[in-house]
């Protein structure tokens, strides 16, 4: 799932896959840090909105990341490639998201304004 994840554009791996478990984040070089971190932690609301796979967030070296883990023996493939298909729709909502941030020199973004616009 790892691999497939990195193919989805704006996806930075933070931690490759160890057995069951990795670490990823949306990330938007005309982005500044504050804001990408509350964009991902939007991400995480976004993706588990959907009720196809559930992840969790934490932070590692002052970023706000995206933890998955697969565990269940009952996972198929078909489980696997509803699940990246799920994180990629989220990663185009915040992409857009982000993109109406860029043209608003002005806006303030914080945890009530995504709130608003999500």
């Amino acid at each position: 799932m790892c691999e497939q994840v990195a193919k989805i554009e704006n996806v930075e791996i933070i931690s490759a896959a160890e057995l069951t478990t990795f670490t990823f984040r949306y990330y938007n070089v005309d982005v500044g840090s504050t804001a990408l971190n509350m964009l991902n932690k939007a991400l995480v609301s976004l993706i588990n909105k959907q009720q196809v796979i559930f992840v969790n967030s934490t932070i590692i070296k002052q970023k706000n990341v995206i933890r998955i883990c697969i565990m269940n023996h009952r996972t198929h493939s078909q489980d696997i490639t509803n699940g990246v298909e799920a994180i990629r729709n989220a990663i185009q909502e915040i992409s857009m998201l982000a993109r109406n941030m860029r043209s608003d020199v002005h806006a303030r973004i914080d945890d009530s304004t995504l709130t608003k616009l999500l």
